[in-house]
């Protein structure tokens, strides 16, 4: 018996987006960035959803920064459907003055998964989230520590706080860092889960905040922080980052300790979209990495979908607005 995972990192420009096809064929679905700085993610679910009725089974929500929640309310506009919504519970304290519109857009999409029943708001988990338990393994919580719903946040501390999702799939763990920082490590689940005997190992590492030092270190001439890298132990590395981007990440120090450590690492920005196969069988799990698919080809933007009636380019996409980076990652 063979069953398998195909999990597409896919390049969305400057935001994360991962696309996971499940063993029983459900659909698996960490973070939302729908913007011309990458593929046209709607037309890919579109195609990609097909065999399973135009849904999505399960949507996880790491955090609601524009660059992962871009484009959201998009999916049911489109006949795009889905069963569970995994909230963060993280709220932005909005700055006097400063517009949020895709935070905005996403909480009301929320408020309708809220009314429809859909909602479930994340906590930790011990191992596996009671809703994501399977025969071949689960789907693990490591953020936030608490309901956050009730409070208003500075974005440094939705970056620390946002959701870690570790995949197991027969024993072999995929962790995805989404946008969490050293404290996360160091302050949030050091004490939960002992180093020593970590949790967070895993093969496969999505590095956190399109590969920010903030994994490592606050600034450039810090110690690196390697308690974290050491306990997760990454094979393959994967960065979701995009071309030419404002921040300048990935940082180069940072790709320079994942080099130094030998992790085989791959980045959106440089190959694409990149699909990931884990299948397993007799006993073992293999791994095949393609990053030479057609999906950046297949899924260009095209002006004409793009345009309202009046010819005009579409709301979602005229109120983009640059991702908040915590300080010491701002770019001059």
């Amino acid at each position: 018996m063979s069953e398998e995972i195909k999990i597409y990192f896919l390049n969305v420009g400057q935001g994360d987006t991962t696309f996971i096809k499940l063993p029983n064929n459900e659909i698996l679905m960490i973070d939302f960035h729908h913007d011309r700085g990458g593929i046209h993610l709607i037309n890919f679910l579109k195609d990609f959803t097909k065999d399973n009725n135009d849904k999505i089974d399960y949507l996880i929500v790491t955090h609601p920064d524009a660059d992962h929640v871009k484009g959201i309310d998009e999916l049911e506009n489109n006949d795009l459907n889905y069963d569970l919504l995994f909230d963060s519970t993280l709220r932005k304290d909005k700055e006097e003055g400063q517009e949020y519109p895709e935070y905005d857009a996403y909480m009301e999409f929320l408020k309708k998964a809220e009314k429809e029943g859909k909602a479930k708001y994340i906590e930790r988990d011990i191992e596996y989230h009671p809703d994501l338990k399977f025969d071949w393994g689960g789907i693990t919580f490591f953020t936030p520590d608490k309901d956050y719903r009730k409070e208003k946040l500075d974005n440094g501390t939705i970056n620390r706080q946002s959701v870690i999702v570790q995949i197991d799939f027969h024993g072999t763990k995929t962790l995805f860092a989404a946008d969490t920082d050293l404290h996360t490590y160091k302050t949030d689940i050091e004490d939960w889960s002992d180093f020593e005997f970590s949790m967070l190992e895993s093969t496969i590492l999505q590095a956190s905040h399109h590969g920010s030092r903030s994994f490592f270190k606050d600034a450039e001439d810090d110690d690196a922080y390697m308690d974290a890298m050491d306990a997760i132990d990454p094979e393959k590395v994967f960065i979701s980052v995009g071309k030419d981007n404002p921040h300048d990440l990935p940082y180069k120090d940072a790709i320079d300790i994942y080099k130094e450590n030998k992790r085989n690492i791959y980045r959106t920005d440089k190959a694409g979209s990149v699909i990931m196969t884990l299948k397993y069988k007799n006993d073992t799990v293999s791994i095949d990495i393609d990053d030479k698919n057609k999906i950046d080809s297949d899924y260009t933007w095209e002006d004409d979908d793009d345009k309202d009636d009046n010819g005009d380019k579409s709301k979602a996409l005229r109120t983009s607005a640059p991702a908040i980076l915590p300080s010491h990652d701002r770019s001059a």
